[in-house]
């Protein structure tokens, strides 16, 4: 291989040209281990030009070289150890730069002999791999961050300067000088990371160093005089790259370009190359250089983060809750609809605030504690329930989760948050913890009852008094029957309302459910506590409808005797008690009429601010009223639940002007709708 680039037609012009295109820097220091040269792309690298005195003991201080947090150490400097005859490739040395940028470097060194196999100086090449190693990392931490955007891409070869500002070596003109010129350039190639390969006019393969040799699998013999685009470049590529080839060879112009070469296996790489055309002393095209890095990985890391980035913006943009990016400080960075809809705010007008602006000043250091404890790195997220101010400054229940993202470093960059609207949650609770408490009450009073008059039996004070013990037993029975009707009415209020009762659609004769309806209160009226006016001393009037609905007939029988049995109870002495129907027809639409049922009584009447109360579970005008005349509480809610599950609809009226009273409506569909 060196054999072949040696017996290149190289001039010392020509050799310029080629260091002059070289993208990496070179420095060349004497045995005292100053520099004698620094091409453009080091000082490029470096910041610095060569410092005039700085031999081996002050090359880190004058250079910025370091590992880690000190100054590289002198003895392992590879300049320094390829002085004393070693090959050395290291990559765990960091330029300072004096602007402040420190730069990882990969640095390989090679010692240069003389005829007598003495070292007369040593060759550096190192080139800025912050690229490849954040590459590295960020496929590393893929898994860890996915929702960290990227904040660095990978930097871009820097261009290469069109002259050389300084002389490479002072030369002469004997043939042993330009020999070891040649093998000196051969070196550097050599010892490069980059791919480098030389074409004729013709498009043959002229020389193709060892790197570019390894990557593509095939020894040297095997590519000298092949024809580089054949050979080494896709089908699809071939015809785009024979036609820039055509015109280096005309223009004699540099070009940089993307484009794949194959490997002897078949595979690709994506290689990013500077070609730079060189010429003969009296400018014609003598050979095409090419000066290339594999960008196979990079690009790959590029499109993996891409696509990460993709659906993270999709997941954030179209979440159904709200989710916010917010700075250290609480700033809003971005925000998605949701939470926009949620809060009333516009994005732009969320963007200028922070959450501290519209969470309630009570959750505000609860809130905060949290928020410090996670930014010192206890915990990875952490949740808190409390209460946002919309823009008409309305209370928000919410439940926020909130989230650190951090750098590779552990030190955190913002907040992810995701808020939940709980409002009706928190209103589920409510109405289930007043409930419980409710149902609780409710028992816990026929049961206190039920125990105090089977108490007084245990203790004896009535074996001699029958009708006393008696009386007590009657209670107690009382008692165990209004806590069976209070269960049984829980359990329907419960199945109805869950949705567990298929109630069975039939078309049912309007005149037949009333007549139901009547005799089966007829059959109960005996079961009526004591106290409680009979349905005898009532009058129950009906009239009957010849008229189809589409109903349950049982669920809407249980409506019917539920308004009737409250309406007798409820009624005075004497009064009446009327049960009615009527076709309701639609001013819109013939095919959607409707049956409406009402069922009237004489009693003392509902304050108006209580008629839409009354339909709630365990709302009752007078509970004590209603306990004595064994109401539950659940009934008007069972009405409702069965009448609305019929799409129908149930409401009252009344007057608290004895005997006007109070009348009951509800309505069922008919069977063409």
């Amino acid at each position: 291989m060196q054999t072949s680039f040696r017996d290149l037609p190289i001039s010392e012009k020509q050799l310029q040209q080629i260091l002059e295109a070289l993208p990496i820097g070179v420095s060349v220091h004497q045995p005292d281990g100053s520099i004698l040269y620094l091409n453009p792309m080091g000082e490029t690298i470096s910041g610095r030009q060569i410092v005039p005195g700085a031999t081996a003991q002050f090359l880190s201080t004058a250079y910025g070289l370091y590992r880690g947090d000190h100054l590289y150490p002198i003895a392992a400097l590879p300049a320094l150890r390829a002085l004393k005859g070693e090959f050395v490739v290291i990559d765990d040395l960091e330029l300072h730069r004096p602007d402040g940028q420190i730069i990882p470097l990969e640095v390989r060194s090679i010692p240069i002999f003389d005829d007598q196999g003495r070292v007369i100086c040593s060759v550096n090449t190192f080139q800025d791999i912050a690229q490849r190693k954040a590459a590295e990392k960020v496929l590393a931490d893929y898994n860890r961050v996915l929702e960290a955007q990227v904040k660095d891409r990978t930097i871009e070869l820097a261009r290469l300067n069109d002259q050389l500002s300084q002389a490479i070596l002072d030369h002469t003109q004997t043939e042993q000088i330009l020999r070891q010129e040649r093998d000196f350039s051969n070196t550097l190639i050599q010892a490069s990371p980059a791919f480098y390969v030389a074409i004729d006019a013709a498009g043959k393969t002229l020389m193709m160093n060892d790197e570019m040799l390894k990557a593509l699998g095939y020894r040297a013999e095997e590519v000298i005089g092949a024809d580089y685009i054949t050979t080494f470049v896709p089908a699809g590529d071939r015809a785009m790259l024979s036609q820039i080839f055509a015109q280096q060879v005309n223009l004699k112009q540099s070009v940089v370009s993307e484009n794949y070469v194959q490997t002897k296996a078949g595979n690709l790489l994506l290689i990013e190359w500077r070609g730079t055309p060189v010429l003969n002393a009296d400018g014609s095209f003598n050979f095409f250089f090419g000066i290339g890095i594999d960008i196979t990985e990079r690009k790959r890391a590029e499109e993996v983060l891409r696509e990460s980035e993709e659906r993270f913006r999709s997941a954030f943009d179209d979440a159904g809750i709200g989710m916010s990016l917010t700075s250290l400080n609480g700033q809003f960075l971005k925000v998605n609809r949701s939470l926009c809809d949620l809060l009333g705010y516009s994005e732009v007008e969320l963007l200028g605030l922070r959450f501290q602006d519209i969470t309630h000043a009570d959750d505000l250091v609860a809130d905060m504690a949290l928020l410090d404890r996670l930014l010192a790195g206890n915990g990875h997220n952490f949740a808190i329930e409390k209460r946002y101010l919309n823009k008409q400054g309305e209370v928000i229940w919410v439940l926020v989760t909130v989230s650190a993202i951090r750098d590779p470093q552990d030190q955190p960059l913002y907040c992810i948050c995701q808020v939940q609207d709980i409002r009706e949650r928190r209103e589920v609770d409510r109405l289930k913890n007043e409930f419980i408490s409710i149902v609780s009450h409710e028992l816990r009073t026929p049961l206190t009852a039920i125990r105090g008059s089977l108490g007084l039996i245990a203790t004896g004070i009535y074996d001699h008094k029958p009708q006393k013990a008696k009386r007590m037993i009657d209670i107690a029975i009382a008692e165990s029957d209004r806590l069976a009707r209070l269960v049984n009415d829980i359990l329907d209020v419960e199945r109805l309302d869950s949705g567990k009762v298929k109630l069975a659609m039939e078309v049912c004769e309007v005149s037949d459910l009333m007549q139901r309806a009547v005799e089966g209160m007829q059959a109960i009226s005996s079961s009526y506590p004591q106290g409680v006016v009979q349905a005898t001393s009532i009058t129950l009037c009906f009239t009957p409808l010849s008229a189809q609905v589409w109903a349950a007939p049982d669920a809407i029988l249980q409506t019917l005797i539920n308004l009737l049995s409250n309406a007798i109870k409820f009624s005075p002495p004497d009064s009446t008690v009327w049960l009615s129907a009527e076709m309701v027809e639609s001013k819109l639409n013939a095919q959607c009429s409707k049956i409406r049922f009402a069922v009237k009584d004489q009693g003392w009447g509902i304050p108006a601010d209580k008629l839409e109360m009354i339909f709630d579970r365990f709302q009752q005008i007078d509970v004590s009223n209603s306990r004595q005349k064994g109401g539950t509480g659940l009934g008007l809610s069972i009405c409702r639940s069965i009448v609305q599950q019929h799409g129908g609809e149930i409401w009252a009226e009344s007057s608290l002007k004895v005997p006007t009273g109070s009348t009951f409506y509800f309505t069922l569909p008919t069977p063409n709708r």
